[in-house]
């Protein structure tokens, strides 16, 4: 009996629990942190950014500004500039695939538009967005950002016209002081006209404005200029990717704090603050610009971005400020019809409208986020050549490697032989009885041992001028030199000519011709005729001058080669200097090399296995695939379900 009351007992309390509210557990409360309300911020956030926006809300940002649309607050969370920008990112991706397939230059000018505005449009209309007046339409904002760009644009290329410093660092600061001082010229100039009230946050919005009209001009310039000429794809992308980025903390925002400076302090140009406001900014660009390499150039890029950011983002709150405790965005009631809308955040109401958003979110989300793939793919462009430098500190390596372990001996100043008959040269150029040209041929002496299938070619060119390579022959000898067969332009026969690697004897690296050559015969008695000094066969000037007594002869100068060649196995080399020592490259794996100045390092450009870019594109198409495939699987299983929802609602 005891058991069944006890049974029955429990039986009732169960029945009481259930009619009773559940009692909260205060172990599952939600936190109050302030990683909960960042949480809630951020959500709140992406609500208000990415929901659907109906007719009105466009016509009213068009709008604002006009007569009767100047009344009201303005939301504080902006919307309109990251459909601006994906769109932009879209068009770019799709533009620049068809150019990319088919190689039309007639592309290129939509290329420069969608990528040249893609990072400076969208940032302007962000800021409009976060501007708290309504006494400033869109429209005229961007003819301020048009107009007012090209015409600091104009006034800094004749600057530069007028002067320009030399060196690599008076060169940036010259640039950051002259490109910040006509920007805010212009800037401040329709602060006056158009701000009619002294609103910091207006000057402000007025001298991004400025800013990013100048930015849109000359990405432009770079996109189309840097990238190759009528465009390179991969450089394209690069650079759209990069100013895009850069919108945020350069041109416009250095703009933007000039002419806040200027409107929030009082009598600015007797203000030092204002003047300070003037400098830093200057300084910055001029840091942006200072030709570093490496970490160095990293590190004072990062701090550029930092600054920049930081700037903007504290005269952004400070202005807006006042505003956000009435912003109709930040309100219960409104936030939570959103949260009941949307079924994003906190709503458990998920009707027809809410898989509906979903699939045109995800479907859009997943559209540029494959169209980001695709510009970064055009970027690392995984099928073209690259190449890569090796230097070598240690030449006598680089020596070693390139002769594959052989030591050659070679005399890069050899003098030519004057007591082999002409004839015997391997290939000579008699002109009127004059030597000309003469290609000598040895046995090569390769690890010490002299080689039957190895030589080294010497070419020679002469001055003829004072015929001292005359040739002492008969006539029958220089009258048929012409039909024998071995008397050839030895630059048809020269070595050299079939070497890739041939430089211009200027570059340092050969033997110039030209020096210790130009008198072959006593030396200093060959001068220039039109000096009028030139000495008879008689000992007497034409000047009048008195004959010189001293009648002793000098030895003739000798003649080195023009340049220096090794043959091996029917293969014709060249040999080149590196400081005081001689290499020759046996179909060495490289594309070219070079020295310093001192010939102490080599640097050698080698084609690159690509081997990372091609991994790195497969893995990206792959991304961008999945992303477009997601996408549109995504928003066609979301309509169907709405559409299933509506039905059976009906």
């Amino acid at each position: 009996m005891k058991t069944e009351q006890s049974h029955a007992a429990s039986d009732d309390e169960t029945d009481l629990q259930a009619q009773e509210p559940p009692v909260p557990d205060e172990s599952r409360k939600p936190k109050s942190g302030w990683f909960a309300k960042a949480r809630h911020a951020l959500a709140v956030f992406f609500v208000q950014t990415f929901r659907p926006r109906t007719r009105e809300d466009y016509t009213e940002l068009l709008l604002r500004g006009y007569k009767g649309h100047k009344e009201g607050i303005r939301n504080k969370y902006p919307w309109m500039y990251i459909r601006f920008l994906g769109l932009c990112l879209v068009l770019f991706a799709i533009t620049a695939c068809v150019y990319y397939l088919t190689d039309n230059s007639l592309g290129a000018p939509q290329l420069v538009l969608f990528g040249a505005g893609m990072g400076c449009i969208a940032f302007l209309i962000l800021i409009y967005e976060l501007y708290t007046g309504n006494e400033m339409p869109f429209l005229l904002l961007l003819a301020i950002c048009v107009i007012g760009g090209f015409i600091s644009v104009c006034i800094t290329q004749f600057g530069y016209l007028a002067y320009v410093p030399d060196g690599d660092y008076a060169e940036p600061f010259w640039v950051g002081f002259w490109e910040e001082l006509c920007k805010a010229l212009i800037a401040i100039l329709c602060v006056l006209i158009f701000a009619k009230k002294k609103d910091p946050f207006a000057a402000f919005l007025i001298g991004v404005a400025i800013g990013c009209g100048f930015a849109l001009s000359e990405d432009a310039g770079y996109i189309y200029v840097y990238s190759n000429w009528l465009l390179k794809v991969s450089s394209a992308s690069e650079l759209t990717l990069e100013r895009a980025c850069m919108a945020v903390c350069t041109h416009a925002t250095w703009t933007g704090i000039i002419c806040w400076a200027f409107a929030n302090f009082r009598k600015p140009f007797i203000n030092l603050r204002f003047w300070g406001c003037v400098a830093l900014c200057m300084l910055l660009h001029a840091l942006w610009d200072l030709p570093y390499t490496g970490w160095v150039n990293v590190i004072v890029t990062i701090l550029c971005v930092i600054a920049g950011i930081w700037f903007e983002a504290w005269i952004i709150y400070r202005c807006k400020k006042p505003t956000l405790a009435i912003s109709p965005g930040d309100t219960e009631e409104v936030q939570l019809s959103i949260n009941l809308e949307t079924g994003l955040i906190g709503g458990k109401t998920k009707d027809s409208g809410y898989y509906s958003r979903a699939g045109n979110l995800a479907g859009s989300l997943c559209i540029v986020g494959a169209s980001l793939m695709m510009c970064l793919y055009f970027m690392l462009n995984p099928f073209t050549l690259r190449t890569k430098t090796i230097t070598y500190t240690d030449v006598d390596q680089f020596i070693l490697e390139a002769q594959y372990g052989h030591t050659i001996d070679v005399d890069m100043n050899r003098p030519y032989d004057d007591t082999v008959s002409y004839s015997d040269n391997y290939s000579y150029t008699v002109t009127d009885g004059k030597l000309e040209a003469a290609i000598q041929r040895i046995p090569a002496v390769m690890d010490g041992e002299v080689q039957e299938d190895a030589w080294i070619w010497y070419t020679y060119y002469f001055d003829t001028s004072d015929g001292t390579y005359a040739v002492q022959t008969e006539s029958t000898d220089s009258d048929d030199s012409s039909e024998d067969p071995e008397t050839e332009d030895p630059e048809t026969e020269d070595p050299d000519a079939t070497d890739s690697d041939a430089k211009d004897p200027a570059d340092g690296t050969d033997t110039d011709p030209d020096e210790g050559q130009d008198s072959t015969g006593e030396e200093g008695t060959d001068t220039d005729p039109g000096e009028g000094t030139d000495t008879d066969t008689e000992g007497s000037t034409d000047e009048g001058e008195e004959p010189s007594d001293d009648n002793t002869e000098e030895e003739p100068v000798p003649v080195t080669p023009y340049s220096v060649g090794f043959e091996l196995d029917g293969v014709t080399y060249r040999f080149r200097s590196i400081g005081d020592k001689a290499v020759v490259v046996l179909d060495f794996d490289y594309s070219t090399w070079g020295t310093n100045d001192d010939g102490t390092e080599v640097y050698l450009t080698v084609e690159d296995t690509n081997i990372i870019y091609k991994v790195g594109g497969i893995a990206l198409l792959t991304i961008a695939a999945c992303a477009l495939a997601g996408g549109i699987i995504s928003f066609a299983v979301c309509k169907a379900k709405s559409r299933r929802m509506k039905k059976n609602a009906q």
